[in-house]
């Protein structure tokens, strides 16, 4: 959007994008200070576009709206004259929309319009090529990750559960084919606080054990260990369960053979040691 006013002149530039979890992202850059009704009339044409191209309503709520550059001028009583919208295209899918709109008529034909287009097929392109290459990075780690026995899942730092292996759904005893983070928290229920666990991983950016804690007939060890970017920045935590209720079941039985052993020779021993005394004298 920053480089278009080199190729056409417009009152707003805008677009519109698929966000997480549903949400729908409407920016709008004033290059004039057109009134607030200019920028509602461009934000319902695209929701209008965008509906028409996936299908679906859009929920209000769901909308998150950002406006940059000039501030709105209610004196400005302008009107929205020319307008078109691109397609943003990613895999074959369309994500979103870009707006280019103007208070002046007739201002868009058919070359400007081609010229956009021949921009945006570019940029998806190049878009397209890069997902293509992170989902099949994504596929090698999720498959790395789906054969390790021990179970593992990844939190970010809103919570939001990334990855979970199939490992880690059979220890917690989860049975929903994509669980959340609110499964996982279920699975702990009052045994461990796994978000301040985690939290505390990631302030004190150190690893965190929680030797021996049960769930179900297991007995499990977790440990929590931060996750960073490039750059130093927190993204989240790694949780590791490993399942050590056959090495509790060893030491239990240790335990109790020692326990026995003391027991059944205390007796016999004691005897001996008054027989030794006895004949000591």
């Amino acid at each position: 959007t920053g480089s278009l006013r080199r190729l056409l002149p417009y009152s707003t530039v805008s677009y519109l994008l698929s966000g997480d979890e549903g949400k729908i992202i409407f920016h709008c850059v004033l290059e004039e200070s057109v009134n607030r009704h200019f920028v509602e009339e461009v934000r319902s044409r695209m929701l209008t576009a965008y509906e028409v191209i996936n299908g679906f309503k859009i929920k209000m709520e769901k909308l998150e709206e950002n406006l940059s550059g000039n501030i709105t001028n209610e004196g400005n009583r302008v009107e929205i004259r020319s307008f078109f919208n691109v397609p943003v295209v990613i895999n074959n899918k369309a994500v979103g929309l870009l707006n280019v709109a103007s208070s002046q008529a007739g201002l868009y034909r058919e070359e400007e319009m081609t010229v956009l287009y021949t921009i945006m097929n570019q940029a998806s392109s190049a878009v397209s090529k890069l997902e293509t290459i992170l989902s099949q990075e994504k596929d090698k780690l999720n498959s790395m990750v789906k054969s390790m026995a021990d179970g593992v899942f990844m939190v970010d730092t809103r919570n939001r559960l990334m990855v979970i292996n199939p490992a880690a759904k059979e220890l917690l005893e989860i049975t929903k084919a994509n669980p959340n983070i609110i499964d996982v928290l279920e699975s702990f229920a009052s045994r461990i606080d796994l978000l301040t666990k985690i939290e505390e991983s990631i302030t004190a950016d150190k690893l965190t054990v929680e030797d021996e804690f049960k769930v179900g007939h297991r007995v499990l060890r977790m440990l929590v260990s931060p996750v960073k970017d490039q750059e130093n920045k927190p993204m989240g935590a790694v949780v590791l369960l490993h399942d050590i209720t056959k090495e509790t079941e060893v030491e239990k039985m240790r335990e109790d053979f020692t326990s026995m052993m003391v027991h059944e020779l205390r007796n016999p021993l004691t005897g001996i040691r008054s027989i030794a005394g006895l004949l000591k004298q």
